[in-house]
């Protein structure tokens, strides 16, 4: 089996970045964490990892375009470890925390079969006390928009405008986490905001890399 696998390998070399993923550990990962805060698109936005460091921007690419259940993983760690630290040292006066991933519209989620914000957050919610729930349900795109990698940073302030909506109840007392997994301009975060009243509810938004 394992020389028909290296054989395999070298008549069909499998992509660079899958290659990075599949020799990748948490350890590895571990090194790279260091979330930062800024202001984006008038939005306080903190990230985890570096998108420039080429084992972050590989397992960003195999859970978004092959939905590499590996990358997946460990994105997801890195996400619950981050969500334990930061309620622990807060220490928020609430019983709930929803999760919200960042929605991809009907056509694109048809054409992709997965969402994969959605596909972290469910790795990482297992390794999370109850009190995490997962929102996947709150929030939907209403309109289709052009990818935001095409774009430049004015055209993706205005792409995502108006492109969300809530279709589902938040209890009160729950602290919402705005999540995505790159962030530029923030733009995708902002418009996510937008969409709650939030009032004094507290919000977070959150990316796994920039």
């Amino acid at each position: 089996m394992r020389f028909l696998l290296r054989l395999l390998d070298a008549l069909l070399p499998p992509r660079h970045t899958k290659a990075l993923v599949e020799s990748a550990t948490l350890e590895m990962l571990g090194a790279h964490v260091s979330p930062s805060t800024q202001r984006l698109a008038a939005a306080t936005v903190t990230s985890l990892l570096p998108y420039r460091a080429p084992l972050v921007r590989a397992l960003i690419h195999e859970a978004k375009y092959h939905a590499d259940a590996k990358a997946t993983e460990l994105l997801g760690t890195v996400l619950a470890d981050y969500l334990r630290t930061y309620e622990e040292d807060r220490r928020f006066d609430t019983k709930r925390i929803v999760l919200i991933p960042a929605p991809l519209s009907s056509k694109r989620l048809r054409e992709r079969g997965y969402n994969q914000v959605e596909s972290i957050v469910r790795a990482a919610l297992p390794q999370l006390p109850d009190r995490f729930l997962f929102g996947t349900d709150v929030l939907i795109r209403t309109k289709e928009t052009v990818p935001q990698a095409r774009l430049s940073r004015k055209e993706r302030l205005t792409n995502v405008s108006d492109a969300f909506a809530v279709t589902g109840a938040i209890p009160e007392d729950a602290i919402i986490v705005l999540l995505d997994d790159v962030v530029t301009t923030g733009s995708t975060l902002a418009g996510m905001s937008a969409s709650f009243n939030t009032g004094n509810r507290p919000a977070i938004l959150l990316a796994l890399a920039h």
